[in-house]
């Protein structure tokens, strides 16, 4: 009797052994586990896996080797397996060591000399790596289904093997009809040596990006769509077929046509308001003609013979006489003048400028020169801050500007004060502003917006002279070489006029 016993412990001893060196030969992680949960052995594998060196493993309560939360998910499957089932289950579990990973795994009971099993061998497989393509497939199976773009693929040869919802739509056909038939029921025949071309550059391996071409629908219909055909590799990165995705771009199409008709329109529109701003001014001119000569002889044959009369008949005209020819003279070169100015301010909508990099103070000088007769007669002061800055203006116009600020402050201000003027200029970013300060009567602020126009007169003409259009030329003039004006001033405090730029 105890020589059975001793064979059948030496039995048991070799059928651990021979597992054990089973389990340690295969590449796959295996344990064996006891009744009352600890690890009685582990494969190399397993203890890898763990990241635990096999040592420190054996012996130990399972629990405490993977963690309280991977111990409890796979608690009911050790449950069963000691109820002498086989057990096999796939699942996520987070273990101690390797984090969060799938594992397949299989438990198969092991008995001692009872009937009631005295532990486990387990066998876990990571399949984690392949959950994750599963799920990146899924999610690209997704993407293609969802796809509002037509995604086709075929085989070198041209024949169909799978297409997505949207080239149902696009294309008309089920992929129950597309599906075994050649790519060319979809292409145009004219369209074929373009096919030829791609599937050529396809089996050197190479994609070709974004075109635009026509392909054909199943009720013969021609679709205009933006086509990319992309490589299919086997696993040995041999080219086995082909993807295409195909976007409908008919409506863009049509959009394209309609803004192409619409700018053809705008051309047509453009040249014919051209061809009549181009008579506009051609009848300008001839109007600037009619004015500047036909219009102002009459009044310098006005001017010339009421002079004529204050010369010659001086004695005969008396006093009252004199005074209705000095008065003719005068209206007569207020009208002249007046003519000037209307002249100048349309030259200025309809002149080129030449825009040149100018120095604010030699400009500032050159309309000083013009202005000589005028400061003497006042006895005007004129103060320059040098050095003033650059612009960028046409010369004849900015200094047609700075003429008509002068003048303005000069001429504005109270009888018997001493006109005071004084020129400034400072950076503002981009921009170069231009200051023309005076000590005149100033102009109160509700009168700012109107001043720059055309004919626009605060005071009466016998008062302060002139025709009202100076500073509407101020602005049209400074605002054509992309400036702007402005001032500040309030009622009998001087006026500061500027003018901004470009550097």
């Amino acid at each position: 009797m105890a020589r059975k016993r001793v064979t059948g412990a030496a039995a048991a001893r070799m059928a651990e052994e021979h597992l054990r060196s089973i389990g340690e030969a295969l590449p796959t992680p295996v344990t064996r586990c006891s009744r009352d949960l600890r690890y009685l052995w582990v494969s190399q594998p397993y203890a890898d896996w763990l990241g635990h060196p096999s040592e420190e493993i054996v012996g130990q309560p399972i629990v405490d080797v993977i963690g309280p939360e991977a111990f409890e998910a796979i608690r009911p499957h050790i449950d069963r397996v000691l109820a002498g089932t086989r057990v096999e289950y796939e699942a996520q579990i987070s273990f101690r060591g390797p984090g969060l990973r799938w594992i397949h795994a299989v438990y198969t009971p092991t008995y001692g000399t009872g009937d009631t099993p005295d532990g486990w061998v387990a066998v876990v497989f990571d399949v984690d790596d392949r959950h994750r393509l599963e799920e990146e497939h899924g999610r690209l199976a997704a993407i293609v289904q969802n796809s509002d773009d037509a995604i086709v693929a075929k085989t070198l040869d041209g024949v169909i093997t799978s297409c997505n919802p949207a080239a149902e739509r696009i294309f008309g056909y089920r992929a129950d009809e597309a599906i075994g038939c050649p790519i060319t029921i979809i292409i145009p025949p004219d369209r074929l040596d373009e096919e030829h071309e791609v599937m050529a550059r396809l089996r050197r391996g190479e994609r070709t990006g974004h075109f635009d071409t026509v392909r054909k629908a199943k009720d013969g219909s021609l679709i205009d769509i933006s086509l990319t055909v992309s490589p299919i590799l086997d696993a040995g990165g041999r080219v086995v077929g082909a993807s295409k995705i195909a976007r409908d771009i008919t409506e863009r199409k049509r959009t394209e046509a309609a803004l192409k008709e619409l700018t053809l329109t705008l051309e047509e529109r453009v040249s014919e308001r051209t061809r009549e701003l181009e008579e506009i001014n051609a009848e300008l001119d001839a109007f600037g003609y009619t004015v500047s000569h036909d219009l102002r002889a009459p009044l310098r044959a006005m001017d010339g013979f009421a002079k004529a009369l204050m010369a010659d008949h001086a004695d005969t005209l008396g006093s009252r006489g004199l005074d209705y020819a000095r008065r003719i003279v005068e209206a007569a070169q207020r009208m002249d003048l007046l003519i000037q100015d209307l002249l100048a301010y349309s030259r200025l909508s309809r002149d080129e400028l030449r825009r040149e990099r100018l120095d604010l103070g030699d400009v500032v000088r050159e309309a000083l020169h013009g202005l000589e007769d005028e400061i003497r007669t006042r006895s005007a002061s004129i103060t320059i801050a040098d050095p003033l800055g650059t612009v960028l203006a046409d010369r004849a116009t900015l200094r047609q500007i700075i003429t008509n600020l002068l003048t303005n402050g000069i001429k504005f201000v109270e009888e018997g004060s001493t006109p005071r003027v004084r020129i400034r200029s400072e950076s503002r970013g981009l921009m170069e502003r231009l200051w023309v300060e005076d000590n005149g009567i100033g102009i109160a602020p509700r009168y700012h917006g109107r001043i720059f126009r055309v004919f626009e007169r605060l005071h009466g003409i016998e008062t302060y002279p002139g025709t009202g259009i100076g500073l509407a030329i101020v602005r049209r003039g400074t605002e054509r070489m992309g400036g702007r004006v402005g001032v500040e001033s309030n009622a009998g405090a001087g006026a500061k006029f500027w003018i901004e730029l470009p550097r």
